[in-house]
């Protein structure tokens, strides 16, 4: 709650699962905002982004993956992979624990 604090939050936007102001401000809608937030997280010097669509019910939305990977593509293409398999780090993917490299 003090991280919500910092950017203006109060008690009444996390009461009743999130306001809408709360909810917005975290999670990206719409294939444009989803973009301008992972620029956002990789010029604030990210070297890995996780993406989990969800749907209106807040499950993950697994059919929401193809629309979500056409729209990074061009990103994804330009961004050299940093892990040691040659994986990139930002994948439209549910968590997925990646085994440790080894050298």
């Amino acid at each position: 709650m003090s991280n919500l604090r910092r950017f203006g939050f109060g008690d009444d936007d996390v009461a009743g699962g999130g306001s809408d102001k709360l909810i917005s401000a975290i999670i990206p809608s719409g294939p444009e905002a989803v973009l301008a937030s992972v620029r956002g997280h990789l010029a604030a010097g990210a070297d890995h982004v996780l993406l989990r669509p969800l749907a209106g019910n807040g499950r993950f939305a697994a059919g929401d993956l193809d629309g979500l990977a056409s729209v990074l593509k061009d990103l994804l293409s330009a961004t050299p992979s940093t892990t040691c398999s040659g994986f990139p780090r930002f994948r439209a993917t549910k968590q997925v624990r990646s085994p440790r490299c080894r050298r």
